[in-house]
């Protein structure tokens, strides 16, 4: 599961600070994640933004494909719920609830 989300954020691009905030762990917490040490018990929370942040790519990969869908967090995106900002900015800004949304939002996109 770590190795999974390692990929993604390396996928993504992000920075240490950015994947630390985006799961809800400290920085000394992500780098022993990383590095393969992390023995932590994970908490519902963790959980949920875990599923999300899978569910995010996985649906990303399927509306836009590889790479495009790698790049997606960083675009500016002008739909109603970003308000310009990048999905990446919104979700860092926004915490948990905010990575919530995006998944709905980009669930709704593939279901309609």
């Amino acid at each position: 599961m770590w190795q999974t989300i390692i990929r993604q954020f390396d996928a993504w691009n992000m920075t240490d600070q950015q994947a630390s905030s985006l799961l809800g762990v400290s920085i000394g917490d992500w780098a022993r994640i990383r590095a393969g040490n992390h023995d932590g018990m994970l908490t519902q929370e963790m959980w949920q933004r875990l599923d999300a942040l899978f569910r995010i790519h996985a649906t990303l990969e399927v509306i836009l494909m590889q790479p495009r869908c790698n790049d997606w967090v960083h675009r500016a995106n002008t739909a109603e719920l970003f308000g310009g900002q990048t999905a990446l900015q919104f979700m860092l800004e926004g915490g948990w609830p905010a990575i919530q949304r995006v998944r709905l939002y980009l669930e709704a996109e593939l279901y309609g």
